[in-house]
């Protein structure tokens, strides 16, 4: 016997009359709508491990939105619908969860928790499910029920599974029961008697289990290690003192040069000193505002004056290692200094604000000072503050 429960909406306003009398378990629900109402409605069904499209219910629309609801057709089925009256809402109610399928976007009705409409079918077994019905006209969907075919209590039912359906059979006499309790004994015929299994394999390493890290390290693209990374991406450098300092080592930083490159009308001579070509070695080493500014930091770091005359002989100065200073604190100030002079340049050309190369030291110290500070405790970041004031 097959009940029917609803509809949510107005079914008498429909000109077509449907039902989706349900063969096999629903996998996928296809709803289109648009701003306002939903247009069609299409279920899909697994038989024998492929999906099976039912007919669509409703109407299309030029510019329709698709929505899926996807559901575990081996465990889970439909129990109930939720929605209102003028269908601005509606909500497919499973074993599992709720899946939302539509929801009116612009202008939606004002609902009292009363006016809500939940249709519970109190099915506890996917058997009991029987499918949908409504009605729909040009306009779209205009109602959905649920169709139930409840099974009477105290009738035993059989369950039968395997990797693609499930299936639940009603036993009409004892001899049929006991006919399909035998019938589930029995193995299904395979080829092999031995369970199937998985292992995962990544450059033919055996592993226990999947690794997502392993596994993207086989299949991404991979670059020789630069040789300059290290000066640019380090432990405990700011973020954005290294992003300018990669831009600036790819001389990707829009500097004069490179926009008169790109066919701009504009002059091409240094922002700070306005003397030669806006270039990335003379904006940031050569540049006599720059170059005073770098002597100061040299100073301090307790090296000699005129050691960098080129980007080359900066990273080369960073690679380093000796007995003067650490290398980390030298990368620090050095993309400080990057960074202030880059800023620097922007503010000339942008505000027409100069500032002088002693109020850029300060801000570079000042910064340098707080970067150590909030990393004294790490390895690398200990005894920095000493180095950073031993020549002040």
């Amino acid at each position: 016997m097959e009940m029917k429960l609803g509809p949510l909406g107005f079914y008498s306003y429909g000109k077509t009359k449907w039902e989706e009398t349900c063969r096999d378990p629903i996998s996928h629900i296809f709803v289109t709508y648009d701003s306002y109402v939903v247009n069609s409605i299409q279920f899909g069904y697994v038989e024998n491990g492929a999906l099976v499209l039912s007919k669509k219910h409703g109407s299309e629309g030029p510019e329709d939105s698709t929505r899926i609801v996807w559901l575990n057709h081996e465990s889970e089925y439909i129990t109930g619908i939720s929605g209102d009256k003028y269908l601005s809402f509606l909500t497919f109610h499973t074993n599992e969860r709720k899946h939302v399928a539509f929801k009116k976007e612009f202008n939606p009705p004002k609902l009292r928790p009363d006016q809500t409409i939940e249709i519970h079918s109190g099915i506890r077994d996917s058997c009991e499910f029987g499918g949908f019905f409504g009605s729909f006209d040009s306009d779209g969907l205009s109602s959905i029920g649920l169709c139930i075919r409840p099974v009477p209590s105290g009738v035993p039912t059989i369950k039968q599974e395997n990797a693609h359906l499930r299936t639940i059979l009603v036993a009409r006499s004892p001899q049929s029961e006991s006919l399909q309790i035998h019938l589930t004994t029995l193995p299904l015929p395979r080829l092999s008697v031995i369970e199937d299994c998985y292992y995962w394999k990544i450059n033919d390493e055996d592993l226990r289990s999947y690794s997502a890290k392993k596994t993207w390290d086989a299949v991404r693209y991979r670059e020789e290690e630069k040789p300059w990374t290290s000066n640019v991406w380090f432990k405990g450098s700011i973020p954005r003192y290294s992003f300018t300092m990669w831009l600036a080592h790819l001389d990707r930083l829009p500097t004069r040069s490179r926009m008169v490159s790109w066919g701009l009308n504009t002059s091409a001579s240094c922002c700070l000193c306005d003397l030669e070509t806006e270039c990335r070695d003379h904006l940031f080493i050569t540049c006599e505002v720059s170059s005073s500014l770098w002597n100061m930091i040299l100073r301090r770091l307790g090296y000699p004056r005129g050691t960098l005359t080129s980007w080359t002989t900066l990273l080369q100065w960073l690679s380093r290692k000796d007995t003067v200073t650490s290398r980390t604190l030298k990368r620090l100030a050095a993309q400080a200094t990057i960074y202030s002079i880059w800023g620097e340049r922007n503010r000339r050309l942008h505000d027409g604000v100069t500032t002088s190369t002693e109020t850029h030291f300060k801000f570079i110290d000042r910064h340098v000072r707080d970067v150590i500070l909030g990393r004294r405790n790490g390895k690398n970041f200990s005894n920095l503050m000493l180095c950073w004031l031993r020549h002040e």
